[in-house]
């Protein structure tokens, strides 16, 4: 009988000739009965028995003439085949051969049952066997942590490459078969062989997302923080007891800290917002956004305030159904629309009729760019300048009456010094035309001291004059125009040293080729003039001065008696002198006059110098 019981075959027959097991490809009815009703069915004569009908000629052409078949049955009285016992001669079974047939039955029956227990042992374990090795594939393959753990001490039967790489690339072998508190030492205090231990006491799983664990995955002691899901599963033998556990996991660190940086750079942007919100909504300028229909799509306080309007009944609405006047909401919707196309700012002032009356607003249009390079809103701030739009016009009538004030004292201080000039200069001429006379009519006459004295007054009274003539130049200069032109400085630095020969024949200029600059010749050549000239006054003999220019610097240095530049912020000021007049004449006035006209360029000047190392000059004349 087949093992799902639905069909007899012809299986053992070694005193049967092989043709006649061929000759038949189904079993004669009397099997068939005999399997069915479960009973010996004996036939005497197969010759003239109707159960061996359609087999009887292949029977009896090999001597076969009575046949006894008896019921294979199992310990639970199911059938497991049948047994046939063939004659050569017809008759009825001789005694004792239906006991001895039963009982070797009954020993067959013990025989299959045995071969196909064993067959289903065999069939269970080639698919148990399978089963774990296609199990075992399918953890190692996993795209998920799993490791399994037997026993109280946690001991790694299985762990997959997932799973050694997570906890730092160790292999197989520095793994299974040892406790997991000996493999990673580092999860002590972590929680982790708690979690393991309560698993296994209980029986009950766990699971937690995002967990924090800390992992020494360089081998150097340094631990790193990964982040977990994970669920622990207890694991039991055939007789349901707890035998280990087994861990599954998802490696989320990846996602744990985009998501993190993502919600540090959300909760950023929103204190950005409520920052820029709270400035725009108490800054007493106006601050909005248009769409690109030329609706306000935002308002700030200060804004609504002065349209005497709510944010309710503003959003959405463009300039003319605000309250602007149709000319100004037809100038805004242009701009809007050239910031747009143009994607550059444009800047306006307009007048405006708000809850404080009509004022004078300054205001900006600019593009809000979007991530693709288009202009996705266009934002704006806009100014009341009301109240400095009439200081600037006080201011500039202010400006215009103290100008004017200024231009008549000047012209009141011209005319004093002009009278102060004339009035001074008519007695000191008489000074020195006085002693000049009583030299030269009575020199002999008049003793040596007395001759000293009246030299004396004469060079005081020239010496005097000479001042006066420092001093109003010094003041036309604080008023004269600067009349800019490009400058030959070598040809103006030559004219001023040919001149100054007269005076200091002896002494020795170089003058740099190619030095161009821009200023007023003749205000230049002055400048010159003091500078060149107090080189020379002050160089010994034989000493050089050179005129250089570096970029826009011009320099003048002598090899001179120099200075200590601890007096160096008293050169510049009038009659302030760090000489004797014996040593060396002068008014006090020159270098003042060139700190003036540099000035008046927009330039600056200064000064290096050291005791008996001779000084520089420096000096630039602005753009």
């Amino acid at each position: 009988m087949t093992p799902d019981g639905k069909r007899l075959l012809s299986d053992v027959a070694p005193s049967l000739p092989s043709a006649f097991r061929e000759a038949i490809d189904t079993l004669p009815e009397a099997f068939v009965a005999a399997a069915s009703e479960k009973r010996s069915v004996y036939v005497s004569d197969i010759a003239t028995d109707p159960l061996w009908e359609g087999y009887r000629a292949p029977a009896l052409s090999y001597g076969l003439r009575a046949c006894l078949s008896t019921p294979i049955l199992s310990a639970a009285g199911d059938l497991l085949g049948t047994v046939a016992l063939y004659y050569r001669e017809a008759r009825r079974p001789a005694e004792g051969d239906l006991e001895r047939v039963e009982s070797a039955t009954r020993m067959m029956a013990i025989a299959i049952e045995r071969s196909r227990a064993e067959e289903a042992r065999d069939r269970a374990l080639r698919e148990a066997r399978y089963e774990r090795t296609r199990l075992h594939d399918l953890f190692m393959r996993a795209p998920a942590v799993v490791c399994v753990f037997r026993g109280p001490d946690h001991v790694f039967e299985l762990a997959n490459p997932l799973y050694l790489r997570l906890v730092g690339g160790k292999r197989e072998s520095e793994t299974l078969g040892r406790p997991v508190r000996e493999v990673l030492p580092e999860l002590v205090g972590q929680g982790y062989f708690e979690l393991l231990d309560r698993v296994y006491a209980t029986g009950e799983p766990f699971a937690g997302d995002e967990m924090s664990v800390r992992l020494d995955r360089r081998g150097d002691g340094r631990l790193e923080e990964r982040f977990v899901n994970v669920v622990y599963e207890p694991t039991r033998d055939p007789y349901g007891k707890v035998d280990g556990v087994m861990c599954h996991a998802v490696d989320v660190t990846t996602q744990v800290r985009a998501r993190r940086e993502l919600e540090e750079m959300a909760g950023h942007l929103e204190r950005q917002r409520r920052l820029y919100e709270t400035i725009i909504s108490n800054t007493p300028d106006l601050a909005y956004v248009f769409d690109l229909q030329h609706r306000f799509v935002y308002a700030n306080q200060a804004l609504l305030r002065m349209w005497g309007r709510t944010l309710e009944d503003s959003i959405g609405k463009d300039c003319l159904q605000v309250g602007y006047e149709p000319w100004h909401a037809e100038m805004h919707d242009r701009e809007i629309d050239q910031v747009v196309a143009t994607k550059q700012p444009i800047r306006g002032v307009v007048p405006f009729n708000g809850t404080e009356g009509r004022r004078m607003y300054d205001y900006i249009f600019v593009p809000v760019i979007g991530e693709d390079g288009s202009v996705e809103a266009v934002a704006g701030t806009t100014r009341d300048i009301t109240e400095f739009i009439e200081a600037e016009q006080k201011l500039e009538r202010r400006v215009q009456e103290r100008t004017a004030e200024l231009e008549h004292a000047n012209r009141e201080s011209e005319g004093f010094n002009y009278s102060i000039s004339h009035d001074l200069r008519a007695p000191l001429r008489s000074i020195a035309a006085t002693s000049n006379i009583l030299l030269e009519e009575l020199g002999p006459q008049i003793d040596e001291e007395y001759r000293t004295l009246l030299d004396r007054q004469s060079q005081n009274a020239s010496r005097l004059g000479r001042l006066i003539d420092e001093l109003l130049r010094l003041s036309r200069l604080s008023r004269a125009e600067v009349d800019r032109q490009s400058l030959d400085m070598t040809e103006e630095a030559r004219v001023v040293a040919e001149s100054e020969r007269e005076t200091y024949p002896s002494g020795r200029v170089e003058i740099q080729e190619g030095m161009k600059g821009e200023g007023d010749s003749a205000l230049v050549r002055m400048l010159l003039h003091n500078l060149i000239g107090n080189a020379l006054k002050f160089s010994s003999e034989g000493g050089i001065v050179r005129v250089s220019q570096t970029g826009d610097v011009f320099s003048v240095s002598d090899e001179g008696v120099g200075f200590d530049m601890e007096y160096a912020h008293r050169i510049f000021l009038p009659f302030e002198r760090l000489v004797t007049e014996s040593e060396f004449p002068g008014t006090g006035i020159g270098l003042a006059n060139v700190e003036r006209i540099v000035k008046r360029h927009g330039g600056r000047v200064w000064a290096e110098s050291a005791p008996g190392q001779g000084a520089k000059f420096s000096f630039t004349l602005g753009e």
